[in-house]
């Protein structure tokens, strides 16, 4: 459930992050994190 709304997320918002690709990377980073963490969180629960 977790990872299919941040996998939503992350192609709502590249179209208008590609130009900034700092910022991307950025986001990108936190998208991973949040899929880390609800992994974890599915495997400890």
């Amino acid at each position: 459930m977790g990872l299919t709304v941040v996998l939503s997320l992350l192609g709502l918002f590249s179209r208008s992050l590609l130009d900034d690709r700092q910022k991307y990377q950025q986001f990108a980073a936190i998208c991973i994190a949040a899929i880390v963490c609800w992994t974890i969180v599915i495997l400890l629960g």
